[in-house]
């Protein structure tokens, strides 16, 4: 059975994690999603606010009425720290997992899979390729603007650049990076250019780029981090696609999500973005953009090659009329 494997705290469980499962179930040809929740994940800096029984309660209660999602307990039973690489070695060994698991990962490599502990050996047990990769690290415009551009923008590349050697072995393998509508108001808007920053993400100046955004306001860091992401991928296209690898980027606009929600209640920035027109009349949700993504790592995307879809419901257009 082809099962695709997406861990995490489940924080709590919410409808973009299962819409993004069900999607790559959909579209991608696995025949199980298995759901594994961590008890200490080894990459967020503080505990789960949410008891880790409670969680796999949450969890599992979200699937109740999906034969084709399974919760695996093995990692909230286990003692520790949670590592991938413990979780596939049991699977494996334990007749769970046959053929080549999937793994579907996105903001929690921010760190970059190269730092994960045992890389090699999780790559391995994957035999040693990836067929698909979403980027999408994303703090909230409304977090300090240092980390912001650490996160949004310099640990979104080094999810794609550490896996790409595994995408390069994979079969017609395509990633997808995670831009936002923000990416052109650090272009329209003159106050929330930060064109220093902007050059040094470029440049892959890291320290450079902290130095430039500080003093600034999370949203100015947010918009520049989401525009150096889009720009990286157009430049890109010619290495990338030498390697056999689509890259491509999707900037979402307004998005039913808990960062919204934070949005809405962040002072300076909420009023601004629900005052943002939206021509077709209303906010995505999770499936909007999830369909988007498995379209651009599928086969019917097989010619679309540094692209940036913008799947804001037109506010881009409207705002950029003449811009193609």
């Amino acid at each position: 059975m082809r099962t695709a494997i997406l861990g995490g705290t489940f924080d709590p469980v919410h409808v973009g994690h299962l819409c993004m499962a069900d999607e790559v179930l959909a579209r991608l040809d696995y025949e199980q999603i298995r759901l594994v929740p961590a008890r200490v994940p080894p990459h967020k800096q503080n505990a789960p606010a949410a008891d880790a029984t409670h969680r796999l309660r949450m969890l599992e209660l979200a699937i109740r009425d999906r034969d084709e999602f399974v919760v695996d307990r093995f990692e909230i039973e286990r003692d520790g720290i949670s590592y991938t690489v413990k979780t596939l070695e049991h699977l494996i060994a334990s007749g769970t997992l046959t053929g080549r698991p999937g793994l579907i990962i996105g903001e929690d490599l921010v760190s970059g899979f190269g730092r994960w502990r045992d890389a090699d050996r999780v790559a391995e047990l994957a035999e040693g390729r990836l067929d698909g990769l979403v980027s999408g690290a994303g703090l909230g415009p409304y977090a300090e603007p240092e980390a912001v551009i650490r996160v949004n923008y310099f640990g979104a590349l080094a999810v794609l650049e550490d896996l790409r050697p595994l995408l390069e072995k994979g079969s017609q393998p395509a990633a997808v990076a995670i831009s936002s509508i923000g990416a052109i108001f650090a272009e329209v808007a003159p106050e929330q250019a930060v064109p220093d920053c902007l050059e040094a993400c470029l440049a892959g100046d890291e320290e450079g780029a902290v130095e430039a955004i500080r003093g600034r306001s999370g949203n100015d860091a947010y918009c520049v981090a989401k525009r150096a992401l889009a720009l990286k991928v157009r430049a890109g296209v010619m290495d990338w696609g030498e390697a056999g690898i689509r890259l491509n980027a999707l900037a979402p606009g307004t998005t039913d999500t808990p960062m919204l929600e934070e949005i809405y209640r962040t002072e300076g920035i909420g009023e601004a973005v629900r005052s943002m027109p939206i021509p077709i009349g209303r906010s995505a949700s999770a499936e909007d953009l999830a369909s988007v993504v498995c379209f651009l790592l599928g086969p019917d995307a097989r010619f679309v090659h540094g692209a940036v879809i913008h799947a804001d419901g037109g506010s881009g257009a409207l705002v950029r009329p003449n811009v193609i």
